[in-house]
């Protein structure tokens, strides 16, 4: 199936995992950083927090480091969980467990350009197929840092629930897509013979933080366009920057 096909409304409220800590290696910190009096994390946590069809929970550690998280999941009035430092795949299922999850999305909070028209598109194709996941990224067509994951609760469960392989406790979806052939799965791509997957929407360096706010103060509404608008930009920037 395509990006661009269109999809009904759904009532099913799509629990969203969001994954972040404090202490990244490449950018120390980076959640906090601030464009224009926003924190990295508060762009996809108010895409989120701003549709009822989201049930958005930070999922970060337990150490004091990533306190600052837990007011900010105050001010947003949405969950949070704390658990396992550097096991993040224990650390989703604890969090599965614990709000008694049946399905959820996976996000990383270092994606401000969050597509929940994805999302939602995602989430009503999971449900109707009674999948146990569906992603963009078999192969992946979407830009880095657009990324649709949405899992069966009970089938990560049954696969990552205390797994001891350190590869996959970091890279939490890995196995899934390594054994593809075991599962009940279906991808999106971004359209016939489109590929846009050298374009770079993810902030994980300090080049990448400064071109994000390039983007910003170029088109301060760029945020609230859609995909296309978004990789037209990037790539007229990216031109401009050469």
């Amino acid at each position: 199936m395509s990006h661009n096909e269109s999809f009904d409304e759904i009532n099913e409220i799509l629990p969203a995992i969001i994954l972040v800590r404090l202490d990244s290696q490449r950018l120390p910190g980076k959640a906090l950083l601030e464009i224009n009096h926003t924190k990295l994390i508060e762009f996809p946590l108010k895409a989120l927090a701003s549709q009822k069809s989201f049930r958005p929970i930070i999922a970060t550690s337990d150490r004091k480091l990533d306190d600052p998280l837990e007011e900010l999941a105050k001010k947003y009035h949405i969950e949070i969980f704390r658990g396992e430092l550097n096991n993040v795949a224990q650390r989703v299922c604890d969090c599965i467990q614990y709000y008694q999850l049946n399905s959820f999305a996976r996000i990383n909070g270092d994606s401000p350009f969050l597509q929940t028209d994805l999302l939602l598109k995602g989430y009503k194709i999971f449900l109707e197929n009674q999948l146990d996941f569906i992603t963009n990224l078999l192969p992946r067509t979407f830009p880095y840092g657009i990324s649709l994951e949405i899992f069966n609760a009970k089938v990560f469960l049954d696969h990552m629930n205390h797994t001891k392989d350190s590869y996959h406790t970091e890279h939490i979806t890995s196995f899934f897509y390594k054994n593809k052939d075991q599962f009940n799965f279906q991808n999106i791509s971004m359209g016939e013979k489109i590929d846009a997957s050298n374009v770079h929407l993810t902030v994980d360096t300090k080049q990448d933080f400064d071109f994000f706010e390039k983007m910003l103060n170029f088109d301060n509404s760029i945020l609230n366009k859609g995909l296309d608008d978004i990789i037209l930009l990037y790539k007229t920037l990216r031109k401009d920057s050469l």
